[in-house]
């Protein structure tokens, strides 16, 4: 196997597992949404409900910064990949 094919099935592996825990922050996102809405209309517990929105303000700050991180190794690995041919 030489390098080329080497360096490339690792940069596919890293962006896939960056996919899943994307996608697993999606469904934490929308189940902490789900839960903040049903919050929000108990007066007990609105409290709760805005931690919860940080929560979610964190968990999409969390997804942004994978995405973009995603981003930079698909484009380091295309340049790299240039540089060696």
């Amino acid at each position: 196997m030489n390098q080329k094919t080497e360096m490339h099935q690792i940069a596919e592996q890293a962006t896939f597992q960056i996919h899943c825990a994307m996608e697993q922050l999606d469904w934490l996102r929308s189940t902490m949404h789900i839960v903040r809405e049903r919050l929000q209309g108990e007066k007990d517990f609105q409290h709760l409900a805005k931690l919860l929105g940080l929560a979610i303000y964190n968990t999409d700050d969390w997804h942004n910064l994978l995405d973009c991180e995603r981003e930079s190794l698909e484009q380091r690995l295309k340049v790299a990949e240039e540089l060696q041919q």
